[in-house]
């Protein structure tokens, strides 16, 4: 999955993003976020992993 959208006021771009989910047998699922057009080497210091029970949908909160 990958989104790009630019910050309310401004006309910056947010690079698209990856998500990707990795489930496991012996813990929670969690999801990655990052660049998409990252390298491999970049994905490992550029990157956001969570749960992925925490995770909401935007029309949850529209």
């Amino acid at each position: 999955m990958t989104h790009s959208t630019h910050p309310a006021g401004t006309g910056d771009a947010i690079p698209p993003l990856r998500a990707q989910t990795v489930r496991s047998t012996d813990g929670p699922a969690r999801c990655t976020l990052s660049p998409a057009d990252a390298s491999d080497d970049e994905r490992t210091t550029a990157w956001l992993t969570v749960n992925a029970s925490v995770l909401r949908s935007l029309d949850e909160f529209r």
